[in-house]
C-alpha cells in the first residue's frame, strides 16, 4: 500500500550514499513510496518494483520500508559486486536491478539503467524514471 514520505527519509538516504537522487525521482517517492514500472527492453519485458526509502516514523512503516533503497543497494554492491557509483532503485525479483549512477558532483544521473544480473551488462531504458509506465493489469485476471 504507498503511503506518501518526509522529505527527512530521503536526505538520510542521500547521506549514507553520498549522492543526491534526481529530482523527479524524489518528488515520485514523497507523494508514494513505492511503485511499479513496466520496462521493455529489445525482447526482454520485465515489472520492477521500487525499492522504498526506510521510514521509521511507525512500525506499520517501519516493516513496509525494511527493503530499503540503502540496504538494497550496499547488499548489491557487496553480493554482486556493484560499482560505488551505481545505486539500486528497483529490483524484479529474478536479480536484475533499475540503477541510477552517481556523478563526479555526487548527483545520481537522470537516466535510468537496467543491469542484467546474468550477464552483468547495463542498458539505458529510460532518459527519466518517470518516462517508465505502471504495469496494465487486466481486470480479468484473479
Amino acid at each position: 500500500m504507498p503511503f506518501p514520505l518526509d522529505e527527512k527519509f530521503i536526505i538520510s538516504a542521500e547521506e549514507r550514499l553520498k549522492a543526491k537522487f534526481p529530482e523527479g525521482f524524489r518528488n515520485a517517492m514523497m507523494e508514494v513510496n513505492a511503485r511499479e514500472v513496466y520496462v521493455k527492453e529489445c525482447i526482454l519485458a520485465e515489472e520492477f518494483d521500487f525499492f522504498p526509502f526506510f521510514d521509521d516514523s511507525d512500525r506499520k512503516r517501519v516493516k513496509r520500508t525494511c527493503n530499503d533503497i540503502v540496504k538494497e543497494t550496499m547488499s548489491a554492491r557487496e553480493g554482486w559486486e556493484l560499482g560505488d557509483d551505481l545505486v539500486a532503485i528497483a529490483g524484479n525479483g529474478t536479480g536484475d536491478l533499475l540503477l541510477y549512477r552517481i556523478g563526479e558532483d555526487g548527483q545520481m544521473e537522470d537516466g535510468v539503467l537496467w543491469w542484467n544480473h546474468e550477464t552483468r551488462d547495463l542498458t539505458l531504458v529510460a532518459s527519466n524514471v518517470l518516462e517508465l509506465p505502471e504495469p496494465e493489469w487486466d481486470e480479468d485476471f484473479d
